[in-house]
């Protein structure tokens, strides 16, 4: 006496194969878009970082200055209570805000696309109020804008 045999069909098993290969590929694709996008944040936000620490040391030093010896649209350059002379400025070239004491120069902070400085000074007081703004950013529709200003005494 012949069964019934447990088993599936060729065309079942194809079917079963195609639905699960189609739901992977979209859980693959899924999962690719989102890492790629996690990637993307965390570079801009730690371009941001990077950029937001580089103004408050640029604006820090600035308080703390004897004397600002000049303002100029790309630069800054000031002489500290020891003496030494500091130069802000941007390298457009790397893109980099740079930072000159005594003749050596470090980056201070890389993707920044524009560094302006501007100097006004204050009524009778004498004080000079320097607004600095700093561009940065690592794709063309990813660039933020950082202003702020600065009373020196």
């Amino acid at each position: 006496m012949a069964g019934k045999r447990a088993g599936f069909t060729l065309v079942e098993v194809v079917v079963a194969v195609t639905v699960f290969v189609l739901a992977l590929s979209g859980a693959l694709a899924l999962y690719l878009q989102g890492s790629r996008v996690f990637k993307d944040t965390e570079a801009r936000v730690e371009v941001q970082e990077h950029a937001r620490i580089a103004l408050d040391r640029v604006v820090r030093e600035l308080r703390t200055a004897k004397e600002v010896n000049e303002v100029r649209a790309t630069s800054v350059t000031f002489t500290l209570e020891d003496g030494s002379r500091v130069r802000y400025y941007h390298d457009a070239t790397r893109q980099q805000l740079m930072r000159e004491k005594n003749g050596g120069v470090n980056p201070v902070a890389s993707y920044v696309r524009d560094l302006r400085f501007s100097g006004e000074l204050m009524g009778a007081t004498g004080d000079l109020l320097i607004r600095i703004t700093l561009a940065a950013g690592m794709g063309e529709d990813q660039t933020f804008t950082l202003t702020t200003s600065v009373l020196v005494r």
